[in-house]
């Protein structure tokens, strides 16, 4: 009778909820329809600080829409299209 031997690597993996109230707007660059987050839903979803999020909202990289109430709503799509 031979012994077989088994190698099991675990690795550990990092899991996060994110409550997301979700709104559909026309988002301009996109032009259409797109599901529009907030800004502190949006640094979640990337995993990135503030100041690190004004750079790319500088540069053009994420898509916004100010509401007639004066809050900003980022284009959840351009959000996937700048994610590393």
């Amino acid at each position: 009778m031979t012994r077989r031997i088994t190698r099991l690597k675990i690795t550990k993996m990092h899991l996060q909820t994110i409550k997301v109230q979700i709104s559909r707007l026309r988002c301009p660059v996109c032009e259409r329809d797109v599901e529009m987050v907030s800004r502190a839903q949006a640094t979640g979803i990337l995993e990135i600080d503030s100041p690190t999020f004004d750079r790319l909202l500088a540069v053009g990289c994420i898509h916004t829409v100010q509401t007639v109430s004066g809050t900003i709503r980022i284009c959840k799509d351009s959000l996937f299209q700048n994610r590393r």
